[in-house]
This record gives structure tokens, C-alpha cells and sequence, in this order.
């Protein structure tokens, strides 16, 4: 079963979304096959549109679930925006990530030269503390992008894996679920997040996964999940997770 727990109506901004937009995306959904769709805009852009729109989006497309989430960039001063989340009724889900490292915004194109400023495995050391803080807040569903600090091939000089072990053991600790997001492959690192051996580090860790496209535009839709079930299966998962009003449920892959 294809699900898609990670795409972003308005993009970063730039999309006025209304019936319209959410119609395109579904569509695309149900054309790539994904029967559960997730709609999880990034936390400064979910109060921007009116979420009247799902409910005649449902109606008009009763094969498919789809799922209102949120992606939330944790940092101390979200603290409060992130307790309104948390009070949402109509929540299904949230996806807690990091964006930036120490102010700054490591996945930005034009400040690609921060890279420069760091031994690789400090950076990678640093990053994993962050999204660790994230994880044991106690607010997310899921665990956005794991390994994003690769996302322009910059690779740490010790075994990945290790690196990683601190924040694994928390996802596990705190029973957060690990998507299996493809928008790395649109990237200049050309991987899924999290990379493989990460992947089956995790199942042999009993931690649950989810399949996610991190769309920001309707066409982008559940593109290349299929790389993701491949990689999912390969690792040995035969159920993924999805999410109703904040409770996992897992199905078959």
C-alpha cells in the first residue's frame, strides 16, 4: 500500500491554496496510486488557508484518506505555536524536523558555504543533538527528513550510522515513527532520506516507518515512492504506518 504523509499545499508561500490546488494533488494521489494522503504544510503556513476545503475535497474523492498534518521546525522559540498544534482537533498528525543548525538554515541554497565552516562529523554530530531535542519535546508523529544535512552530498567521515545512534535510540525511547521521504532524490545528493543502511538500522531497532514524496508542488505527489517501497521492503518492513487524530495505525506495505 502507497500512502504519502509529507507534501505541502502552499509550498513555501507562494501558493494560494483553495479547492483547486488540493483537487490537483489529490488526483495526482490517486493516479500514482497512494490511497493516503497527507497534507502537512510547513508550521508558519497552516493557519493560511481555510481547511473547509478538505471536507468537500473528501467528499468529492471517498478512495483516498487524506490526513491533516503539519511539518513542524523545532526550535525553543516555536514552543508556543507548537502547544496550539498539539490543542488542534482536527490534527492527524505532526511531523517534527530541523531546518537549520545554530541559526542557520543548513538546506538553503545560498548559504551553501556554511558547509565550509564545519568539520563534517561535527556538523553531523551537531544537527543529530538538535533533532534529538526535537524528538524528546514530546510533540511530533514522525520524524521529518532524517538525515537532511546530507542533502548536498555532504558526507561525514565516520560510519553514518553511528553518528545517527543518539537520536535513534530517542525515536525509539519515544515511539516516533521515521519517514521514508524520496525528495532527496530531487536533490544534489540523489538519495532517499534516511539512506538505506539507516533504514535497516531502524528496523532492526523496531522503529515504525511511513513513505513520504515532501511534494511542494501537486505534480510532485507521491513521485518516486516506489524507490521508497522497494527500499522499505529490502530493509524488511512489511507495514508501514499511517495516522488518524494523532493514533498509529499500521498497515501492510
Amino acid at each position: 500500500m502507497l500512502v504519502d504523509y509529507h507534501t505541502h499545499p502552499a509550498c513555501h508561500g507562494e501558493v494560494k491554496v483553495d479547492e483547486e490546488v488540493l483537487v490537483r494533488m489529490v488526483r495526482t494521489a490517486r493516479d500514482m496510486g497512494v490511497r493516503e494522503l497527507g497534507l502537512s504544510d510547513h508550521d508558519r503556513l497552516f493557519y493560511s488557508w481555510d481547511k473547509g476545503y478538505l471536507e468537500t475535497v473528501r467528499h468529492r474523492f471517498p478512495e483516498i484518506q487524506i490526513r491533516l498534518g503539519v511539518e513542524v521546525s523545532y526550535g525553543p522559540s516555536r514552543l508556543e505555536l507548537i502547544e496550539r498544534f498539539v490543542k488542534e482537533p482536527d490534527m492527524d498528525y505532526i511531523i517534527c524536523s530541523v531546518h537549520s543548525v545554530d541559526g542557520w538554515s543548513f538546506d538553503e541554497a545560498d548559504r551553501r558555504d556554511g558547509y565550509d565552516r564545519w568539520e563534517p562529523d561535527d556538523l553531523y554530530r551537531a544537527y543529530y543533538s538538535h533533532l534529538e531535542q526535537a524528538v524528546r519535546a514530546g510533540f511530533g508523529d514522525i520524524v521529518g527528513h532524517l538525515d537532511v544535512i546530507k542533502l548536498f552530498d555532504y558526507r561525514p567521515d565516520s560510519d553514518p550510522v553511528k553518528l545517527a545512534m543518539p537520536v535513534l535510540s530517542a525515536i525509539r525511547e519515544c515511539g516516533l515513527t521515521v519517514e521514508i521521504n524520496t525528495n532527496g532524490l530531487n536533490k544534489p545528493v540523489r538519495e532517499v532520506y534516511p539512506e538505506r543502511a539507516l533504514v535497516e538500522q531502524c528496523f532492526s531497532m523496531d522503529i515504525p516507518v511511513t513513505l513520504s514524496s515532501d511534494a511542494h508542488a501537486p505534480e510532485d505527489v507521491g513521485r518516486h515512492l516506489g524507490i521508497a517501497r522497494e527500499i522499505t521492503w529490502q530493509a524488511g518492513y512489511r507495514r508501514i504506518a499511517t495516522f488518524e487524530k494523532r493514533r498509529r495505525r499500521m498497515v501492510d506495505l
